[in-house]
């Protein structure tokens, strides 16, 4: 009965499968990811490939994915006006919270992630971003080294931003990764250390061109 549940829930084609497969090959170390699950092995892999189909399957539906042109990186964000779980997507949820977290642990990561949520919310009130992009993830295929994939993201996304003068939101457990997002023109505002997953989270931010320049000429 789960298996049918699950084949209902998620039903993935074969390019949703390349791109999870790239994803796993991505996240299979991250620490976050490792915490989030805490399972090793196998079965740790088959719960990182059912959260990733629950993160595809809610981008495709209420968000955006761009894969650069060589197909070794892309990036899964939304619009928050245009953002909502409908049903299908909260039974998702409700399966992967079940399923891959597990009951014994649901509470703590609830409260791990909303905290994340409560970070990142208090900065938009307090500079009055009521709309924005969120990334919720940015990867590149493992097997490949170089960065002008990236530098392709970076030029889309900002783009985008700057079009619609709302900032972009994103935060990463690698601290590898900061400085490279400081270069790509992203702004720490805020680090949280997560003490139940034993990682520290860094919050970033991209002010769009006109948005930058209007403060600016306030200043």
């Amino acid at each position: 009965m789960n298996g049918l549940i699950k084949n209902w829930l998620f039903k993935i084609n074969e390019r949703d499968q390349q791109m999870i497969n790239t994803l796993t090959s991505c996240f299979k170390d991250n620490a976050r990811m490792k915490k989030l699950i805490d399972k090793s092995g196998r079965a740790f892999i088959s719960c990182l490939e059912q959260l990733l189909s629950y993160i595809i399957l809610s981008i495709k539906e209420n968000g955006y994915v761009y894969k650069t042109s060589n197909k070794k990186s892309f990036i899964l964000y939304y619009r928050q006006s245009e953002f909502y779980l409908r049903w299908k997507d909260k039974l998702r949820y409700a399966f992967i919270a079940f399923n891959v977290i597990g009951l014994n642990r649901l509470k703590k990561v609830y409260a791990s992630e909303q905290k994340i949520k409560s970070i990142r919310t208090k900065h938009q009130l307090l500079n009055a971003h009521h709309d924005f992009l969120y990334v919720w993830f940015l990867a590149q295929d493992r097997s490949y080294n170089s960065i002008d994939s990236l530098v392709e993201i970076k030029r889309y996304i900002m783009d985008k931003a700057d079009f619609l003068n709302i900032p972009i939101y994103i935060e990463t457990t690698e601290e590898r990764l900061v400085p490279l997002y400081a270069r790509m023109g992203f702004s720490f505002y805020d680090s949280f250390q997560d003490e139940e997953k034993n990682l520290t989270i860094y919050f970033a931010k991209y002010e769009p061109f006109l948005q930058t320049i209007s403060q600016k000429i306030a200043a």
